[in-house]
């Protein structure tokens, strides 16, 4: 079974990215910043028929990144495909990360 990291996956290009891996049989990953719109996109793969799981990331985290892939890694091994489709973005000198 091959595994799919999304980044971003809560709307828009990344939740697309996400249904259409899972739509081709990848148990998805499902990382975003915002809790609700990650589990909403896990709901609707779920009933498409596919294997999802959310699970939150700020992406301009470093930290956050281990711990993430520590966790994806010990849960559901390596994973065969990483979307990073989140972004962020530098102002005043200070990088945010752009929530979905």
């Amino acid at each position: 079974m091959s595994v799919t990291v999304v980044t971003g996956a809560g709307s828009g290009i990344g939740r697309a990215t996400a249904q259409r891996f899972a739509r081709k049989g990848s148990t998805v990953i499902v990382a975003d910043i915002n809790e609700q719109t990650g589990a909403d996109t896990v709901g609707l793969i779920e009933r498409e028929g596919g294997r999802a799981v959310f699970r939150r990331l700020d992406v301009a985290d470093v930290a956050e990144w281990e711990t993430f892939a520590d966790w994806v890694c010990a849960e559901h091994g390596v994973p065969q495909v990483v979307v990073n489709n989140a972004g962020m973005c530098a102002t005043n000198n200070e990088e945010v990360s752009v929530g979905s």
